[in-house]
């Protein structure tokens, strides 16, 4: 069993003399404490993964595996010799054999030799800890092997893509310090919804909704939400330019081109239509503004090389999620809601990512996607937003929801 700080359970005591039974507050996560386990993945001999693995107290593993031609598409050439490897694209999670292919995947990263056994030790010196987690930096850099969803890994008896104890990153070596000051309580949440004309309807209104709701035990004087309908690139600069926002949430389409590896957001003109914003002028948008963390919840935003959240990290911010593939608009807006009800009991930006995808994971309509969403960070930890004793340090004004 886990050890979470929850208060130890009462000695039972007869019908009669029991008290009327009180809910148990929820967990403090401003007191813990997570370890970072480095596994550098990369591709050798265009068909063999190399695995390393750095963990703290000089923890270290190294092994090299065949890459399964189930994880990357194998393209043959004369005497059957491989003449180039392509990422995969077709991912399913809910069939026996993508189960198979997922404890494949867990093997590869986790499941075998020096790599394992550094694992292990980083795991289980944790479970003797209270309040301490080890979270798994995952370092990428071929866009073959981050096609592969290794966040969806099954290895030592669990899915490591669901835990909060023991949350997967994706770590991104961007410009600048990985070292950011931590922003003080109360935080600014900015939600852009987005509904061009001639683009797949989307229920905008339901997710905004729905992240009210799970946001509604949150004190207004800690975490503040603001909503921006349909902006234009120059209305959306103008009114991040105009609020002190932290968050940065988008709702609507993304396009990728494959063949530039380069994504776009869709926002829309004044008239209506289709405006697309790539990376350059995205980041021409937050910056400056205070946005430390944006949640891209559309579609492809999740691409590691050349994709939007991958590349805002890369180039500006501590850390942002994006989708790994196309993803189900009741997906999404579930998702996004289970997230931010996390994120709202001040856990670090990964371990609330682990745990709404283990609550999609339940859900038998949602299950076969709970592995799309990617946290990508450069941030030291994930705990860039200071905790909710910090909101005395910080000082202004606060609206509801306008």
């Amino acid at each position: 069993m886990r050890a979470w700080p929850f208060p130890a359970a009462p000695r039972l005591q007869p019908r009669s003399q029991t008290a009327p039974r009180r809910a148990s507050p929820p967990p403090s996560w401003d007191s813990w404490t997570y370890v970072n386990l480095d596994l550098r993945l990369i591709r050798i001999d265009k068909t063999k993964l190399l695995v390393e693995a750095f963990g703290p107290e000089g923890y270290e593993g190294l092994e090299v595996h065949e890459l399964p031609e189930g994880l990357c598409q194998c393209v043959k050439g004369p005497r059957g010799r491989y003449r180039d490897v392509r990422p995969r694209r077709n991912w399913k999670t809910d069939s026996k054999d993508e189960e198979a292919l997922l404890q494949t995947i867990g093997k590869l990263l986790v499941g075998s030799e020096s790599v394992r056994d550094c694992y292990k030790q980083c795991t289980n010196n944790a479970r003797r800890t209270p309040k301490v987690g080890v979270r798994l930096r995952l370092f990428i850099y071929d866009p073959v092997i981050a096609a592969i969803p290794w966040e969806t890994a099954f290895a030592d008896g669990n899915y490591i893509g669901r835990s909060d104890r023991f949350p997967v990153v994706r770590y991104v070596l961007g410009e600048g310090s990985t070292q950011f000051a931590k922003i003080p309580r109360p935080l600014r949440l900015l939600g852009v919804g987005c509904q061009p004309k001639k683009t797949l309807k989307l229920k905008v209104d339901e997710e905004i909704e729905k992240i009210k709701k799970a946001l509604s035990g949150v004190d207004p004087k800690l975490l503040t939400c603001y909503w921006c309908p349909n902006p234009s690139a120059t209305a959306l600069h103008n009114r991040l330019s105009h609020k002190d926002i932290d968050i940065f949430h988008f709702i609507g389409h993304e396009g990728f081109d494959e063949a530039a590896r380069e994504g776009s957001l869709s926002l829309v003109e004044n008239d209506g239509s289709k405006q697309e914003v790539k990376v350059n002028d995205l980041i021409t948008i937050l910056q400056d503004t205070g946005v430390q963390f944006a949640f891209l919840n559309a579609c492809e935003t999740g691409q590691q090389v050349g994709g939007l959240a991958q590349e805002l990290v890369h180039r500006l911010l501590p850390a942002a999620i994006g989708m790994r593939l196309s993803v189900r608009d009741d997906v999404a807006i579930e998702f996004a809601a289970r997230f931010y009800h996390y994120l709202g009991e001040s856990r670090p930006i990964d371990a609330a990512l682990s745990a709404a995808r283990a609550e999609l994971s339940l859900d038998s309509a949602l299950k076969a996607q709970w592995g799309l969403p990617i946290l990508y960070m450069r941030a030291s930890d994930g705990t860039i937003f200071g905790t909710f004793s910090d909101a005395a340090d910080r000082r202004g004004q606060f609206h509801p929801w306008t």
